[in-house]
């Protein structure tokens, strides 16, 4: 009988020192844990300074365009309306030449034929 409660006592001591092991297993995974959540926090706040420079960024990107980009675009824009003023005008001019001209070849030759 005693033999036999030994060997219980053993297993007792046994069974004691592998709850004692997964206790500290325990301890140390929620010191992982706690470090893990805190490097998540660490994370989620970075990510949300980024998050912020990025806005800034292309809130500034945004007003930069409006305000460079937008006037080139326009100072084309009536450079090419003046273009387009300065060829309707030599055109005109042109027609007026080419009347001229289809007006002087017609007395031309009028004046031909009166001379022969």
């Amino acid at each position: 009988m005693e033999k036999v409660l030994q060997q219980i006592l053993g297993k007792l001591n046994e069974l004691s020192q592998g709850q004692e092991a997964l206790q500290k297993g325990q301890e140390a995974q929620g010191q992982r844990l706690e470090r893990l959540e805190k490097g998540q926090n660490e994370l989620r706040s970075s990510l949300h300074q980024v998050q912020e420079n990025l806005q800034s960024q292309i809130a500034k990107l945004e007003i930069r365009l409006e305000t460079e980009a937008f006037e080139k675009i326009g100072a084309l824009f009536d450079g090419f309306q003046l273009h387009r003023e300065i060829l309707e005008r030599i055109e005109k001019k042109l027609e007026a030449h080419d009347e001229r001209l289809d007006s002087h070849g017609d007395e031309i030759v009028l004046l031909r034929s009166k001379k022969k």
